[in-house]
């Protein structure tokens, strides 16, 4: 499991939970969570925090995506005693990345459209640098952060494309920043977003959220990440992460100073880091952790067949 607040929609009440998981007990089910938020992205927790404490102390094992998100949610919430902490990174999934993924940056972004929207504005075709914002809006993924950090900066090369703003969102009137709506893209063009960037900002100033499969998408296409101080991100990106703090000036003071240097080292330490987080070796780490709770399975019986079932077959 992994967000007990879907399983019965958004308005469930605590003793919808606890009589579920008095089922569970009663059936003898044992409980793997795997632990993605502190809280749902509800931004609710007077509503949800009573409820994942259930599940937390009813869990068997809680698997975890960083050594800070196993700190931070048993600081949080009581799991009972012998419940298992396993930290498993979260996988990549670049096996399902199609050829947009290696499009050349300056052809995916024509194919995007960013070429002709710079033309329109009077720019030069492409930047040196373009930086990216993908993923769902969330409170805790400040555009204001980075857009404020471009619109500071003194550079006239480089490009931010938000493709994460909310409905009612303002947008930048600097001819330097693209901004668009989220919306659910299919795997195709979400290959041609990643292509299409040299780096991938990931401004999270709040910390209820305790992983973001962005950060695996970075793994699997060797795209940068320029990134705020989450400690979940050092974690899961390691050097593939250019740390440019909390504050407006600190972004844009990384901003002013990124380089081809610091980009292609980046782009080395992801290469590296893919392996170790694919979904085979993930999804193996994971299948023994559940092995292991389970303990040897059973072959299956074979249950004698009936004189009904036998009745018409060919010998």
């Amino acid at each position: 499991m992994q967000w007990p607040e879907w399983l019965f929609g958004l308005r469930a009440e605590v003793d919808d939970h606890r009589a579920l998981l008095g089922d569970l007990t009663a059936a003898h089910t044992p409980i793997v969570w795997t632990q993605h938020n502190l809280t749902p992205h509800f931004n609710d927790p007077e509503r949800y925090d009573p409820i994942y404490s259930l599940w937390a102390e009813a869990c068997d094992v809680a698997i975890h995506h960083s050594h800070w998100g196993l700190e931070q949610v048993t600081a949080r919430y009581a799991f009972k005693p012998d419940c298992r902490h396993v930290v498993i990174a979260h996988p990549h999934f670049g096996d399902l990345m199609g050829p947009n993924a290696r499009v050349e940056r300056d052809a995916a972004a024509a194919a995007l459209n960013l070429t002709a929207t710079r033309r329109e504005r009077g720019l030069p075709d492409n930047p040196r640098l373009r930086i990216g914002v993908i993923g769902a809006p969330r409170p805790q993924k400040s555009l204001d952060l980075v857009i404020a950090a471009v619109e500071q900066s003194r550079r006239d090369d480089i490009e931010l494309v938000v493709w994460s703003h909310a409905f009612g969102d303002e947008m930048s009137n600097d001819p330097r920043v693209v901004g668009e709506i989220y919306d659910h893209v299919d795997r195709s063009i979400y290959d041609l977003r990643l292509a299409a960037v040299d780096v991938i900002a990931l401004p999270f100033v709040d910390h209820t959220m305790l992983g973001t499969g962005t950060a695996a998408d970075l793994v699997a296409a060797g795209v940068p990440a320029l990134a705020s101080h989450w400690p979940y991100l050092a974690e899961a990106l390691g050097a593939g992460a250019i740390l440019a703090g909390q504050t407006v000036a600190s972004w844009t003071d990384a901003i002013e100073r990124l380089d081809h240097d610091a980009l292609a080292a980046a782009r080395a330490a992801l290469r590296q880091r893919r392996s170790a987080v694919s979904s085979a070796t993930i999804g193996a780490a994971t299948v023994g952790v559940i092995a292991d709770l389970l303990g040897p399975l059973k072959p299956p019986q074979r249950l004698p067949l009936r004189t009904s079932d036998t009745v018409g077959r060919t010998p």
